[in-house]
Order: C-alpha cells, then sequence, then structure tokens
C-alpha cells in the first residue's frame, strides 16, 4: 500500500528529529516560530495601514456630513421663526376673534386667520423639505459612525493578536 501524504510528512517530520538531533530542532522551530510570527505581524501591519486608511476616509466624510448638517439646520431655523411668528399671527386672530360680538368682524378675521394659515402650511412645507434633507443627513452620520466603530473594533482585534505574538517570541 502507498502511504498517505499527512503519513510521508510525518515521517520526514520524524527524519528531521532524529537526524538534526534536540539542539538543533530547537534552533529550528524557534527560526520557523519567528518566520512565522514576523510573517504574520507584517500582515496585521497591512491590515492596520489599511483600517488607518478606510478610518481617514470615514473621518473626512464625517466632516463633510457634519458641516452639510450645519448648513441645513442654518437654513431650517429662519424658517422655524417664521413659522412661529405666523403661528403667534393665528393665535391672536383667534383670540381677537373669539372677543368680537359681529358677525362681519368675526368673519373678517375669520378672513384673515384663514390667510395666516395658509402661509404657515406653505412655511412648514417649506422646513419639511429641509428637515428631509437634514434626516438623510443624520442617518448618514450615524451608518459612518457605525462604519466607523466596526473599523475600530477590527482594529483592536489586530493590536491584540499583534501583541501577542510579540509575546511570543520573548
Amino acid at each position: 500500500p502507498v502511504p498517505s501524504e499527512s503519513e510521508v510528512d510525518e515521517k520526514i517530520r520524524l527524519a528531521k528529529l532524529a537526524m538534526e538531533g534536540p539542539e538543533r530542532t530547537a534552533r529550528r522551530e524557534q527560526h520557523e516560530k519567528e518566520s512565522t510570527v514576523k510573517t504574520r505581524q507584517t500582515e496585521i501591519k497591512i491590515e492596520l495601514d489599511n483600517l488607518a486608511q478606510q478610518k481617514e476616509e470615514l473621518e473626512l466624510a464625517w466632516i463633510q456630513l457634519d458641516a452639510n448638517r450645519t448648513a441645513v439646520k442654518n437654513l431650517i431655523n429662519p424658517i422655524l421663526e417664521k413659522e412661529n411668528q405666523q403661528e403667534q399671527t393665528e393665535t391672536a386672530l383667534e383670540e381677537q376673534e373669539k372677543s368680537t360680538v359681529t358677525a362681519r368682524d368675526k368673519e373678517a378675521i375669520e378672513k384673515k386667520r384663514q390667510v395666516a394659515e395658509l402661509a404657515r402650511q406653505a412655511i412648514e412645507k417649506e422646513k419639511w423639505i429641509y428637515q428631509d434633507r437634514l434626516f438623510k443627513i443624520e442617518d448618514k452620520i450615524k451608518d459612518n459612525t457605525n462604519a466607523y466603530q466596526k473599523l475600530l473594533d477590527a482594529e483592536e482585534k489586530f493590536l491584540k493578536e499583534s501583541e501577542r505574538l510579540s509575546q511570543e517570541l520573548i
């Protein structure tokens, strides 16, 4: 019967051990271990460099998204002020209508209030457009932050592995 590949490998390993002697075997195994660890350390460094690049891209994207968020908030603020003023105008007209006695005066005030309400609704529609933009930006920021956290987790894993490998060489 032909021996299997694993059987041949095991016989070669045993032959090396018998011919090298214990001192050379220990040196060879230490050298192989150091070589394996150094190779893995190099792979980890490449991974860490890649993670650093990805993190920087997310950091730059976050800066841009935050600037966009601030710009949209600055656009919304005057709209919110207009909306608040319009609501105050409506409230004042409603109060004036309650205290008005004649039907003619009430009708005139009601027409003014309806005009004010339509103006407020138009302002709200404009506000919603910017709020939708803001929500989309904030969703992107959240996604960006989640991706960044995953990169940090991966980075931490590689750093721990690198430290463990360094300890193995000591």
